[in-house]
């Protein structure tokens, strides 16, 4: 056995070969041999014991050996346990665990690990670029949670924000045709956000996406079509949509499908322009459809954010069905009414109230609001102005969302 070897994994040169030091019933020597780690039983981390991965026979699939050092065997996105437990075959790719048909719920934002105004960076396989832009959020008139993908102002490099598809055993395979729905609102009509798959196990960057769909600057819903942008339809802010992305791995095509885009009503194939339809993947693979991924750019205002909620696959088909009910858009929060106590004080109340709401004011509609800093809010979503605080001559009020 090499020094170097023995000194990285054991730290000193006093083994001899003859020991299992894991208790995997392979020798210290044959694990140097094979490339495993002889400090582990399962060195590749995939709940199969080296042994029982080298048995050849012996082991669960009753096939060849398969890889030690490898949780997927033959490279097809599913480890070696679970092809072991669908009774499929790890050594073989395109043999592969039977496909679940229908949607299948991908990420609602509930649940272990998802707590309202912390990231989710880093549960249930997500990753962010920058983790403190992404958070799980409650949604307004709601008691649901959903994720929150912010444009910080001091960002300097576009958010990259994935989940791998791998972990679940959700991908769409080369060959499949399949349909990615989710559900999102804009705060603004100026943010810049992409949102759709990935043939890559954990992209980064905008290069990464196969299927790429973008809520655009101006209010645009836009498509990507091979090397072009196509704006397609336009997106209202602070209003939910429903959206729907169907994808043929197979000839590397994809349509977009959108409830209710702004101004219009029901489900509508924004990627259907009268000349081009479907669209093209934005780089052509050959390989399975492995991630989502969602890119927050720098071309979002400063301080706006994108919810999103209710992801899900149907791995098999295009399906254009509902898996989750529509949202309601959030209503509007309005003045409803005003009125001078016996102690003169302003009372200002408001709907549908909440945290987060300041009272702004100005001395005519000309000049421009600034904050009431002296204004007290109540917990019967009110402001009250001091007497002592209220002007002379006319005075505006507005209640603002911070």
């Amino acid at each position: 056995m090499s020094d170097v070897w023995e000194e990285n994994f054991f730290s000193d040169l006093s083994r001899d070969g003859s020991g299992d030091f894991d208790g995997d019933n392979l020798t210290d020597l044959a694990e140097h041999d094979g490339g495993t780690d002889p400090t582990l039983k399962d060195s590749d981390g995939d709940t199969i014991d080296d042994d029982i991965e080298l048995a050849g026979s012996a082991n669960p699939f009753n096939n060849a050996p398969t890889n030690p050092v490898r949780t997927d065997s033959d490279g097809d996105g599913f480890d070696d346990a679970e092809e072991g437990l669908a009774s499929s075959d790890p050594n073989d790719p395109l043999n592969i665990p039977a496909r679940p048909p229908g949607f299948l719920l991908v990420e609602n934002f509930e649940g272990e690990g998802m707590t309202n105004g912390e990231t989710f960076d880093g549960v249930n396989g997500w990753s962010a670029a920058l983790p403190s832009a992404i958070s799980v959020a409650a949604e307004e008139c709601s008691s649901d949670q959903v994720g929150r993908l912010e444009r910080l102002t001091d960002a300097t490099f576009s958010n990259a924000v994935s989940k791998s598809l791998d972990d679940l055993g959700f991908q769409i395979l080369e060959g499949d045709t399949g349909t990615l729905f989710f559900q999102v609102l804009a705060s603004s009509s100026e943010v810049d956000n992409s949102i759709g798959l990935s043939d890559v196990a954990s992209p980064s960057g905008f290069g990464d996406f196969e299927a790429q769909s973008v809520l655009f600057p101006g209010g645009n819903l836009r498509t990507r079509d091979g090397a072009d942008f196509r704006d397609q339809s336009l997106f209202a802010a602070n209003t939910w949509m429903n959206v729907w992305i169907v994808v043929d791995n197979a000839s590397d095509l994809l349509k977009v499908y959108v409830e209710s885009p702004d101004g219009q009503t029901g489900q509508i194939e924004i990627t259907d322009d009268g000349g081009v339809d479907p669209f093209n993947f934005r780089n052509g693979t050959t390989d399975r459809l492995s991630s989502i991924l969602l890119i927050t750019a720098l071309g979002s205002e400063p301080g706006s954010f994108l919810l999103i909620d209710n992801v899900y696959l149907d791995l098999t088909s295009e399906n254009l069905t509902s898996p989750a009910p529509s949202k309601n858009t959030p209503v509007d929060f309005a003045i409803t009414s005003t009125f001078v106590n016996e102690n003169g004080e302003l009372i200002i109340t408001f709907t549908p109230g909440g945290e987060g709401y300041f009272l702004s004011g100005s001395v005519d509609l000309g000049t421009p609001f600034s904050e009431e800093v002296d204004a007290v809010y109540g917990d019967a979503n009110t402001f009250t102005v001091d007497a002592d605080d209220l002007p002379a001559g006319r005075r505006f009020y507005r209640v603002e969302k911070r």
